[in-house]
């Protein structure tokens, strides 16, 4: 082995040290947040118990609104390891560590080592892409799916005709299928929206009869089609749930109720990729290429095209999460990476962007102070603690960045923002049990000590995600079907989805039941049945747990 792939395998190897040190600190230390989290784990959880893994359920309900690749890996990561939650939040730190390594891989073929490293650095720091590592929710694994395929793209354009080339596109054709295969058509969609319009732009169209193209698609259709067609076959309804309802129209229409201004994903995408945001618009200006020499900046013109197109895509959507904006991340770490290497002296831009973070570093500490008197938390005197140890890492980074910077020490100042963010992510993660009040983990622990073989549980006017995973078991719900709905509709589970009249002629045929419910709804419940005894176990700072029989 030549000392360059030496060294490129150790650099492998050294980010992935030291993003799986990273990323596994605190892993388990909090409980599943709802409603992602406790969902994608339960259906994993039941895939695992029941073992029936082509089709998903979610409390023990058909659940048809996403594949099921991600539901396989969380349902592997929990027979391995449990049913707890660093099981349950594996694979997204696993595929975090991938993105970083692929970004390496992508930023040291186009241009060298340092902005490969330095690439990884920036994305693996980047608040929101910590963050989602650390969830239980598939955008992580689709983005790094999508990122893997375009990247394979870019290696393989660059590569010789020939054996190792074809290898490259077929690689991108299994990443592509693997995402459709997570979260659905977006996995086709993008990396096709993304190439083809770097095909217009730079007039490759004769490069295409040199991209295997016929066998290149049949191995993303061999790959991808199989589970859709055999769901199609067994549920007629399958396809217009799923690729009208789900993709098309929760796209286009407002039917999903998480509609946000156009400039959701621009603030949210500045906000998420703290502390390098304050760089990013100089990065992109930067890597910005004239019309005439677009032909020898085409790297440039792609990630550019990877960004801005997936941004303006979510944008347009009626259906706007946080987390969807993921796969952006990738292209923006790298063009900062580069700008930072090629603007290693002082320049306007990054002199600008070291002020605007020491500002934003202020701004963000009033804004956390403030967190514990508007957010109803679970414990808001402890996290007011854990935010003064959050505010003081943030502060004390920003300003010995800062200096180090002025006194001409670039790369020091990148590593100490690195560090430092690391640093106040991981007193974040600390902050989470005392930050987190929907978890009904502290409830699900009571009924799990008193809990009988004939003893039921259930939920009342509202499905909490999580409470199926910690009890171990299939939750009923009273008067909340949600987006149970559709699989409630196709097979019958009247003895579990209830209305509130036939519930209350159970509680009292004689078997104990245990029924988690909000504070506010339990207080209309005894205005409501003040002639009903009931037999408060527990409480949250948001939910109750009571009971229709004392403890035994």
């Amino acid at each position: 082995m030549n000392s360059s792939k030496k060294t490129y395998w150790l650099d492998c190897l050294f980010l992935t040290v030291l993003f799986g040190v990273l990323y596994s600190l605190f892993l388990g230390h909090y409980a599943l947040m709802s409603p992602d989290e406790g969902r994608y784990a339960e259906i994993g959880r039941e895939m695992m118990t029941s073992g029936h893994y082509l089709v998903p359920r979610l409390n023990h309900v058909l659940y048809f609104e996403k594949p099921p690749l991600f539901y396989w890996l969380t349902a592997l990561s929990l027979k391995l390891f449990g049913l707890n939650e660093w099981g349950a939040r594996l694979w997204s730190v696993i595929f975090s560590i991938i993105g970083c390594l692929i970004t390496y891989i992508v930023a040291h073929v186009y241009y060298d080592r340092k902005t490969g490293l330095f690439a990884a650095g920036i994305l693996g720091t980047s608040l929101l892409y910590f963050t989602i590592g650390h969830m239980v929710t598939i955008d992580m694994t689709v983005s790094i799916f999508i990122t893997a395929t375009l990247a394979a793209f870019l290696l393989g354009i660059q590569t010789p005709i020939g054996l190792k080339r074809r290898g490259y596109f077929y690689l991108a054709a299994l990443c592509a299928a693997l995402a459709v295969l997570t979260k659905g058509l977006i996995g086709f969609a993008f990396p096709i929206m993304i190439i083809g319009l770097w095909i217009i732009l730079l007039n490759k169209w004769a490069e295409l009869k040199t991209w295997y193209l016929p066998t290149t698609i049949l191995i993303a259709l061999l790959i991808a089609a199989p589970w859709h067609i055999y769901m199609q076959t067994k549920y007629p309804i399958f396809f217009n749930f799923y690729f009208i309802t789900q993709q098309f129209s929760r796209y286009a229409t407002t039917s999903a109720q998480r509609q946000e201004p156009f400039y959701f994903y621009t603030i949210t995408f500045l906000l998420g990729f703290f502390p390098w945001s304050v760089f990013v618009i100089q990065s992109i200006y930067h890597a910005w290429p004239r019309w005439k020499h677009r032909h020898q900046r085409s790297i440039e013109i792609f990630l550019l095209i990877w960004f801005f197109s997936i941004l303006l895509f979510f944008s347009f959507s009626q259906s706007q999460l946080i987390p969807y904006i993921i796969p952006l991340f990738p292209p923006a770490a790298i063009l900062t990476a580069r700008y930072f290497m090629q603007n290693m002296p002082k320049t306007r831009g990054l002199n600008a962007g070291f002020i605007i973070l020491l500002l934003f570093a202020f701004c963000a500490s009033v804004g956390l102070i403030l967190i514990p008197h508007y957010y109803p938390a679970a414990r808001p005197r402890a996290l007011k603690h854990d935010l003064i140890i959050t505010i003081t890492a943030l502060l004390i980074t920003t300003l010995i960045a800062y200096i180090v910077y002025w006194r001409r020490k670039f790369r020091p100042a990148l590593m100490m923002l690195m560090i430092g963010t690391g640093v106040i992510a991981i007193t974040l993660l600390l902050a989470m049990p005392n930050l987190d009040n929907r978890s009904t983990k502290p409830l699900a622990n009571i009924i799990m000590r008193q809990i009988k073989s004939t003893d039921e549980v259930f939920t009342y006017n509202h499905y909490d995600q999580d409470l199926p995973f910690y009890t171990n078991r299939r939750i009923g719900v009273v008067d909340c079907a949600g987006e149970l709905d559709f699989g409630i509709n196709q097979e019958n589970d009247s003895s579990w989805m209830m209305h509130d009249d036939v519930f209350w002629q159970r509680w009292e045929n004689g078997t104990r039941i245990f029924v988690v419910t909000e504070l506010t709804d339990y207080q209309m419940l005894i205005q409501q049945y003040p002639h009903i005894k009931f037999y408060i176990l527990g409480k949250t700072s948001r939910n109750i747990l009571f009971s229709n029989q004392p403890n035994h």
